[in-house]
């Protein structure tokens, strides 16, 4: 991602949001609310547009020494979810349960006990992401947006797939992908999105393209793309309802460290986060997929998350935490509680997970 390019071409939008104005279209027009194609939003309980972005691997002490994160949930409008936990290790069942409230059984934990539907030992020391034998009526978010009218898009930073596969040398020539679901995977070999030194994009951080109820259907491939457009569309003010963007393997810290990451933040996202029309009406989340300890004894997986945004209330220093108990699955009953009005949509752990509160910090 051309970065520099990036921020050329915003600057003028970030200065006007700066001063208050509204945001507008490279054709001069006021959107307000609106998603892609000028939708209108649908609104929410607590929120009208949430957004997720998801970082890798790191314990939740050593993210909160690091000087930008120790500082930015304390800031107006932001609160850390101070009892925040991933569900379990290795990287991919975590975002299975981000986006579908369940692991499936592939998990660090069956593996080790011998489970066949469980990733393999093997398999997790390779850095492959097995496919899981999910049924096309496997439900996901995605099925939640759609019935409440919400407009939605995933963004993946530096997608590819591969165009060429050569046996036994797995080598594969990666193409970038833009828009869809055009992923060329062979089943048991080692995640062909990734290589040590490469810092790409890896399928096993990008849950959307695991489930056939989504991949099966072009409107819904529609809707994955490369983290460019995220961009475009923010410039444009037609963000979509529900974003859920992945920073590449090195952006995301799992090949890099906290002081990387916090760079990476400074230079990509500072100015969008703290925008008019980023905060507006929205429930932003800054999350990790999982702690560094992958030992069985790491049964807390307790990770940094902070949730901001205009209608995250700190009045005093005690809002600026939430203790109440969260998972990843809480980011599923969360959107069902918004724009349904009810949880459990998915008949998986997001039947019990608690709802993220936005207006006041929870204490149990």
């Amino acid at each position: 991602m051309k970065l520099a390019g990036i921020f050329a071409s915003s600057c003028a939008l970030l200065a006007a949001m700066a001063q208050g104005k509204p945001v507008q279209s490279e054709h001069g027009h006021s959107h307000g609310q609106t998603g892609p194609n000028g939708v209108k939003y649908v609104k929410g309980r607590q929120f009208d547009r949430i957004f997720q972005i998801v970082f890798e691997n790191h314990d939740v002490w050593p993210v909160h020494a690091d000087p930008w994160f120790g500082h930015f949930w304390k800031q107006d409008n932001h609160r850390l979810l101070g009892n925040y936990h991933a569900i379990t290790h290795v990287s991919q069942p975590n975002y299975f349960n981000m986006i579908a409230g369940t692991d499936f059984g592939d998990n660090m934990y069956n593996a080790v006990n011998g489970n066949p539907n469980a990733m393999s030992n093997l398999t997790l020391l390779a850095g492959s992401d097995m496919p899981i034998n999910f049924t096309s009526s496997a439900l996901t978010v995605v099925d939640v947006l759609e019935e409440a009218g919400v407009t939605w898009r995933a963004y993946a930073e530096e997608s590819r797939n591969s165009s060429q596969y050569q046996n036994p040398h797995h080598l594969y020539t990666l193409d970038p992908i833009h828009q869809g679901c055009d992923f060329d995977y062979m089943p048991g070999d080692p995640d062909f999105q990734w290589s040590e030194g490469n810092h790409t994009y890896t399928r096993r951080h990008f849950p959307f393209v695991s489930f056939p109820s989504i991949t099966s259907r072009k409107e819904r491939c529609a809707n994955l793309f490369n983290a460019d457009q995220f961009f475009e569309d923010y410039k444009k003010g037609e963000l979509p309802q529900y974003i859920y963007y992945v920073p590449n393997l090195e952006n995301d810290m799992h090949d890099s460290n906290t002081t990387y990451g916090s760079e990476y933040i400074r230079h990509t996202w500072k100015e969008i986060f703290d925008s008019k029309y980023f905060m507006e009406n929205a429930l932003n989340i800054l999350t990790f997929d999982e702690s560094a300890n992958f030992t069985l004894t790491d049964m807390n997986n307790q990770i940094y998350t902070v949730a901001w945004g205009s209608g995250v209330e700190t009045n005093s220093a005690w809002d600026h935490i939430d203790w109440a108990y969260y998972n990843h699955t809480s980011l599923i009953s969360t959107v069902e509680d918004n724009w349904l009005g009810k949880i459990g949509q998915l008949g998986t752990n997001d039947t019990y997970a608690n709802v993220i509160s936005v207006k006041k910090p929870r204490t149990n």
